[in-house]
C-alpha cells in the first residue's frame, strides 16, 4: 500500500505495456496494450512514501525509503496480475513523539490492479487478490494492519493540457495522493459501474481511517501504452 507507504502498500503499483498493438480499445474501458499480445512484465520504483492513520485524534505515519514492485499486465485487458510489493530501508512508525522501527522487508500480500476511469482520466485500482488485507506491519512500538484498496492516476497530458494515454513509451508515472487521512480519489468507474467509497483502513497502533501518498515510476519490459 505505493511506499505502501504508498499505501503502504498499496501500493502501490503499476504497469507496463509493449509497442503499439493493432488492437482497438473500448471508448469506455481503458486497456493495457502490448506488442507481443502476451502478458508484459513491469517493475516500479519510487521515492519515500507515507501511510497515514489516525487514532484518538492523533495522526500517525509509517514510512520507508524504498519500495520494490513487479508484476504483469495482460494484453488488451484492464488487468495487472501478480503484483508483488515490498517496502524496505529505514522503515519506521511514528505517532507524536513515539517512534519505532519496523521489521523489514515489509511484504504485501499478493495484489492485483484494474484500470478504470474517473472524470475522463485513466486511473488504477490496487487491491489484495483475495480477502481485504494488504499487510500487517510489525514495529517495535506496535503492529498495524492495512486493509482496503487504493486508486492512483496516470497524469499524462498532451500539448493541449488534456489527458493523453495512447502513447508508446517505456515508463509511466502513477500517482497516489491524499489530503490528511482522505485518499484522492475515493471512487473509480470499472466496467461501466461506479465504485464509491474506495478507501484504506488501519487497525492496531495507528487505528481508524488511512491514506497514502506516493509517485510510482513504472518501468516496462519493452514498450507499451494505455489506451482508453
Amino acid at each position: 500500500m505505493s511506499r505502501i507507504n504508498r499505501a503502504i502498500l498499496a501500493l502501490v503499483a503499476v504497469f507496463a505495456f509493449g509497442a503499439i498493438a493493432a488492437a482497438s480499445a473500448s471508448a469506455s474501458l481503458p486497456l493495457f496494450l502490448t506488442e507481443s499480445k502476451k502478458a508484459l512484465l513491469f517493475t516500479a520504483d519510487s521515492g519515500v512514501g507515507t501511510l497515514r492513520g489516525e487514532k484518538a485524534g492523533v495522526v500517525g505515519t509509517i514510512t520507508c525509503e524504498q519500495d520494490l514492485v513487479h508484476g504483469f499486465v495482460l494484453n488488451a485487458s484492464p488487468l495487472a496480475h501478480e503484483l508483488h510489493i515490498q517496502f524496505e530501508k529505514k522503515c519506521k512508525q511514528t505517532i507524536g513523539t513515539n517512534e519505532g522501527t519496523c521489521t523489514e522487508p515489509i511484504k504485501v500480500n499478493l495484489a492485483y490492479g484494474e484500470l478504470g476511469l474517473l472524470n475522463g482520466h485513466v486511473v488504477l485500482l490496487v487491491a489484495p487478490e483475495s480477502g481485504t488485507e494488504f499487510v500487517t506491519v510489525e514495529c517495535t512500538n506496535g503492529n498495524t494492519k492495512v486493509e482496503g484498496a487504493v486508486v492512483g492516476e496516470f497524469p499524462l497530458t498532451g500539448a493541449d493540457g488534456n489527458p493523453q494515454y495512447g502513447v508508446d513509451r517505456k515508463d509511466f508515472l502513477l500517482v497516489f495522493k491524499a489530503t490528511g487521512t482522505t485518499q484522492e480519489p475515493e471512487e473509480i468507474e470499472l466496467l461501466g459501474s461506479l465504485m464509491t467509497g474506495v478507501s484504506l483502513k488501519v487497525s492496531g497502533f495507528l487505528g481508524g481511517k488511512a491514506s497514502q501518498e506516493s509517485h510510482e515510476l513504472l518501468l516496462l519490459d519493452g514498450n507499451g501504452l494505455i489506451d482508453p
